[in-house]
């Protein structure tokens, strides 16, 4: 089976977005965590910017949407996502996330008007299944320190959700890079009053970054706050949002890959048998686009 462009697109960028979990709670190690998302977001900027400055006029009207989209995606949801880290175990931050399509459902309904389906709720069923088999047994050994973490997060990705039904309004307009850039550098300016602060309370952590903090600002900037963001931006551009959301639960399963590389955590048979789970459902989710009741083409 031939797979579409838009479908492709968003299976890498939630792989991408999937390894970012462990790789930044590795980088938090070594480095501050408004730094973090400030330099990411910052280095972000200035490696698109020659790709996309032709493509950046925004109606005067739009821009309160923007600028309040741009915010949501960027701070508080960055922010909030890294301090729960800090907290709670990066396989757990993957399950949270994986919680985003279900949530995502809801919130299309209600806002965008997008009907509901059987499939849609099936679809959900099958990759619900799967991330029960991946993460399911340890949260149930997790303490108060790991559940703040996990409250954390998942303030984190309400944030994403409004900055999903947001942009997808704006899609009407402009293209999918010029939304991208302006939440990118957007969110950097909302982002750097904090690094300042950090900057002013430990100038010592620049002399003492090492491998841990650099993979992290530049996986962050080229890999999820690039590359990811385009990819994930183009690819919502042809589907729904709440189809569309399907994709992130494939988050988890390269959440663990780097969590068993970079944090030394154990893959189980359970991990394999959730992982097809998650697979088959966003294959589910792709074979009934054409017949999806609320899908539209922009």
């Amino acid at each position: 089976m031939k797979i579409k462009p838009a479908f492709f697109f968003l299976i890498v960028s939630a792989l991408i977005w999937g390894a970012n979990a462990p790789i930044m709670k590795w980088a938090l190690e070594n480095i501050p965590l408004f730094s973090l998302a400030f330099l990411r977001f910052a280095i972000a900027s200035l490696i698109a910017l020659p790709f996309v400055y032709k493509k950046l006029k925004i109606q005067t009207k739009d821009w309160p949407k923007m600028i309040l989209a741009s915010f949501l995606a960027v701070n508080p949801h960055i922010p909030l996502f890294l301090w729960g880290l800090k907290f709670t175990f990066a396989i757990n931050a993957a399950f949270i996330i994986a919680t985003v399509p279900i949530l995502t459902i809801f919130a299309a309904n209600l806002f965008l008007k997008e009907k509901l389906t059987a499939k849609l709720f099936s679809a959900a069923a099958v990759a619900i299944v799967g991330l029960t088999f991946i993460i399911g047994p340890p949260i149930f050994k997790l303490g108060p320190k790991h559940l703040l973490g996990s409250i954390l997060i998942f303030s984190g990705t309400l944030t994403w959700i409004g900055y999903e039904i947001l942009s997808k309004k704006l899609f009407k307009v402009y293209k999918p890079q010029t939304i991208t850039y302006h939440t990118i550098w957007i969110g950097t300016l909302t982002l750097f009053p904090f690094f300042l602060y950090e900057l002013f309370q430990n100038p010592g952590w620049i002399g003492t970054i090492d491998h841990r903090g650099i993979m992290g600002i530049f996986y962050g900037a080229i890999m999820s706050s690039s590359i990811a963001y385009f990819m994930w931006q183009w690819g919502l551009s042809k589907l729904p949002v709440s189809e569309a959301g399907f994709f992130l639960y494939l988050d988890p399963i390269s959440a663990v890959f780097f969590a068993i590389v970079l944090l030394g955590e154990k893959i189980t048979f359970l991990y394999i048998i959730g992982a097809i789970f998650i697979l088959f459902s966003v294959i589910f989710a792709e074979h009934h686009r054409k017949s999806h009741p609320f899908h539209n083409k922009n």
